[in-house]
This record gives structure tokens, sequence and C-alpha cells, in this order.
């Protein structure tokens, strides 16, 4: 770590006015669990009817209120999706199928009395508006049986509607997630559009809000990003919700929104450098958490800002930061006021816009990057996972290519009044979780599955533990 990054890093210590000491005393006061000095990686094999399970894509995992980590597979071959429940220590505790609703799997979550929710969706082969049932959500008891369901006509969505649901880029990735507060679900996804004015299909962000109690929908403020690229939601201690986009265009930043009675609050907290295509942004998105100083934006980007457009480059490095969005920014008049003052402000190059309290947390040399940003939040700690990767070349016929490959994997701890309880550091083990919405966290470990040799292996990370 340089000097010049531990100066940065040494920062939040000195806002959030705690030493290390301090540090160690709240995690040892907290339900007793405090960072492990070496994490602990495991794995198990998951095995269905005696077979290793051999489903791909790998899954949803989420840490239910049983104290069971629920896997929830897409299984394409049979059409179905597969839910396998583990308990903390990676052995099967039950497994069942659901029907598959639609053709496209959005993704799931789980509500305090153990019901699941699913989302579905079909995509549209015409180009232009036609209103046909394209997107729908399901809810299920803990042992599958249907409870209920929302279907949503597809010119019912944001702007001329939704022709292909859970889409980056189509037919690119699928993207969307899930959150509950209270008795309404929230589904924040990106879809493409019906054809707009210009002729083009255009790609954004929507939401889709839920009664689950009664399964109906609930109207309320949209807010929407264009391109998005990847999208995130929490509910909010305060009864809200809080989201996140990676947008391209409108806005280009990380832009974040606040729904909070009815109301929506909008800014763009942090910018992304102007390249020819604008598409890309040498940006990834991590995720939000809610801590006791502000809402905790965690993403990577290169450094520079600037409106002056250049092409892409490899050799651009891409570092993991942090900003702490005030929990009331929306009545705050100045960007510089809706962020908490921790690192430091990052000035455009012409001097016209400035990003404000960006916490750089590492400084990789050209050609590195900070990827597969996952964000897991506990009841006291916030735990930030992500993996580097760097330049391989390889040869064809001759010619030298070079392209980026995974290098290692990293994590770091915040408690959640905002300290850094640890610093980034190197796991072992090669982890290599895929995508942040794939991994979940209970009692101190994180939870994911991988794909490996054709069958599905269950991985828990300990960071936490005892304090001693």
């Amino acid at each position: 770590m340089s000097k010049k990054m531990l100066k940065a890093i040494m920062a939040v210590l000195t806002v959030f006015a705690i030493s290390t000491p301090a540090v160690q005393a709240s995690a040892t006061e907290t339900n007793a669990l405090a960072p492990l000095r070496t994490p602990v990686l495991a794995e198990s094999t998951i095995v269905v009817d005696g077979e290793p399970l051999a489903i791909y894509p790998v899954p949803y995992v989420l840490a239910g209120a049983d104290g069971n980590i629920h896997y929830v597979f897409d299984d394409d071959k049979n059409a179905e999706i597969r839910i396998v429940v583990l308990d903390r220590d990676l052995q099967l505790v039950r497994t069942f199928a659901v029907d598959r609703e639609m053709p496209l799997f959005g993704c799931a979550t789980m509500d305090s009395d153990g019901n699941y929710y699913l989302s579905f969706g079909r995509l549209i082969e015409s180009l232009t508006a036609v209103t046909e049932d394209n997107l729908m959500v399901v809810k299920y008891s803990s042992d599958g049986t249907k409870l209920g369901s929302l279907v949503v006509p597809s010119t019912s969505t944001v702007l001329t509607g939704t022709r292909a649901p859970f889409c980056v880029d189509y037919p690119g990735p699928y993207s969307e997630e899930m959150v509950i507060s209270g008795s309404i679900l929230t589904m924040y996804y990106g879809h493409q559009l019906f054809m707009m004015p210009d002729g083009l299909n255009h790609q954004t962000s929507a939401v889709l809000y839920v009664n689950t109690d009664t399964m109906e929908r609930v109207f309320l403020p949209e807010p929407y990003s264009s391109h998005s690229s990847a999208q995130r939601v929490i509910a909010t201690s305060d009864g809200g919700f809080l989201f996140a986009d990676d947008a391209d265009a409108n806005p280009r930043g990380f832009a974040i929104n606040k729904l909070l009675n009815g109301e929506l609050s909008s800014f763009t907290s942090f910018r992304f450098r102007q390249f020819d295509p604008y598409q890309t942004t040498n940006s990834a998105l991590g995720g939000l958490a809610e801590i006791a100083p502000g809402y905790l934006l965690v993403g990577a980007s290169e450094r520079t800002l600037s409106s002056a457009t250049v092409r892409p480059s490899q050799k651009a490095s891409r570092d993991l930061f942090i900003q702490i969005i005030d929990k009331d920014f929306g009545s705050k008049a100045l960007d510089s006021e809706k962020t908490v003052p921790v690192g430091e402000n990052r000035p455009s190059k012409e001097g016209d816009t400035v990003d404000y309290n960006v916490l750089w947390l590492t400084e990789y040399p050209e050609y590195e990057q900070a990827n597969n940003i996952s964000v897991a939040e506990g009841d006291d700690h916030v735990i930030i996972m992500w993996d580097r990767i760097g330049p391989w070349q390889f040869v064809i016929e001759g010619r030298t290519y070079q392209t980026n490959t995974y290098l290692d994997s990293w994590y770091m701890i915040l408690s959640k009044s905002g300290a850094i309880v640890r610093w980034p550091a190197k796991i072992d083990g090669d982890p290599r979780p895929l995508a942040p919405a794939y991994v979940d966290y209970f009692d101190g470990r994180l939870y994911w599955a991988e794909e490996r040799d054709g069958i599905t292996i269950a991985r828990s990370l300990a960071v936490l533990g005892p304090a001693e």
C-alpha cells in the first residue's frame, strides 16, 4: 500500500474520530464478532438425489431468516427454477423446484417469513410497441407452494414500455435486484424499450413496485437512467428505498435516487470520463449499504475526470473507491453538501465540474482494474469483496494479443459506524465470486456458488468471528 493511499484511508479514521483500539472495542461489543486475522475459505459440492448438481448459470444466493443459505438456480435444461437450501456449513437441508413461469428468469428475494419472490420475463419479438404480458413476479411459500403473482403488460412500464426485461444490452446479460421494505417489494431492473421516435430501441433502468400482501402493483415515482449497465437498490431504515445506476448518457455517472414518503430525490455523485464510443465508461458499480454516517456507495473507475473525448485504452487502470451519501441529500442545495466529507474531491481536467468526497481504496498500475465488486451487509459490518484483473498475452498464428484476465481476489471490512476495521487484504484460495448479485452474508461469512468442471460448488468465506 503506497504512502499516498495510506494517508487517504487514514482520513476516514480522522473524520469519524476513532483510533485503532476504539475500532477493536466497537467490534467486540457488537454481537461478539470481530475481523478474523486470516479469512477461512470453505466449499462443498452441491449434491441432489445422490448426484452432483450440474446447473449453470450460477445461482442467486439469499441468506434466509431461518439461518440457512438459499441458492436459487435457473435450470434451463428442465425449464424450472431449482432452490437448494444449505445450512451455514454448506450441508444440504432440502431442495425443490418451481415452474419457470416465463422464458427469462430475473432474480429472487425472500421475506422475513421465509417466502420467496421470483421474477420472470419474456422477450417480445416486435420492435414497435405491442401490449402483451411479459413481466411477472411470483410469491411462493418456503416449500415452493405458489401463493400469488403479479403479471405486468409490456406497455405499462416506463416510456414506450418493456420489450426485453432484465436486459443490459440485448441480447446481453440479465440485470435486476429486488428488495422488500414492510409490505412493498421494489424490483429495479434493466430493460430494452420498444422503438422510440428516433427509430431506436433504447435501454434504460426501470422500477416495479409490488404489495407483497396482495401481490398487486403499487404506483410510486420511478427513477430511471439511460443506458444503465447495472442497477442496485436497498431498503433504508427510514422506510424508503435507495437506488444506484451505472449510467453512460442520461446521466453519465453513478446516479443516486432515493424514494421516501412518495417523493423522489436524485443526483449524480460520481461522473465518468468521456469516451468514444460513449457507451464505454471504464467503471463498475459495486453496491450500496447503510451505515451510521450515511449511505455507502462502492464502485470502481479510472481516476481521471474529463469532458474531452478520448478512445478507450487497455492501459487504463480502474480503482476501487467509496463515497458516503448524506441520508438527507435531497434537502441539500449543493452537490458538495450531499456527500459526507471523507477522502478527496475529484475535479475535472477542465475545471467545470467536481465529484466530492471520493475515498480511493486501491492504486493500481496501468492495465490493472477492480472488477466483480460485491457489497454484503451484516448487522454491524459491511464487507466489500472484489477481483483484481490484469493483462494476459496470447499468440494466434504468430500475432500477439492482449486481454484482461483474473489475477486475485481481495476484501475489506467497515463497521456500521463508518470505520475501516480490516484494510484491503488478499484472499488466498482463488475464490472468484462471479457477480455482486450472487453473494450474500450471514453470521460472519460470505456465501456464493460457482461452476467448476460442469458441477456446482458452494463456497463460503469466514471473515468475522468471536472477538479474541
